[in-house]
């Protein structure tokens, strides 16, 4: 997870996070600096979003992951928020045990 500057925009990128930190209001930003602006977030899953397009508003939805792969979050600054940075490094970096071929050998 890191942040990224892209177009005067800071932007959140290499993470998936939880839905729940997805809310309507919110701006994401494509690798095309497409600016969508999340509308509402349907049973945990669904991402339903606008943008507007040679002057009319479009609205689309996808599933949190695909959203998440296409679109990263905007932030207000460098940083990335403390709420979400906990999340993540509780979900995705909680010490684990080497397998079998992951750095030890059997005898």
């Amino acid at each position: 997870m890191r942040v990224e500057q892209h177009n005067g925009r800071y932007i959140l990128c290499g993470a998936i996070l939880p839905t729940k930190f997805i809310e309507p209001g919110q701006l994401w930003m494509s690798s095309g600096n497409l600016i969508v602006k999340v509308t509402y977030v349907k049973n945990g899953e669904w991402v339903y979003y606008s943008w507007e397009e040679q002057g009319e508003v479009r609205q689309y939805s996808k599933d949190s992951f695909a959203f998440q792969c296409r679109y990263c979050l905007v932030l207000d600054g460098p940083e990335i928020p403390a709420d979400i940075q906990a999340a993540y490094k509780k979900d995705h970096y909680a010490p684990s045990r080497p397998g079998p071929g992951l750095g030890h050998q059997s005898t």
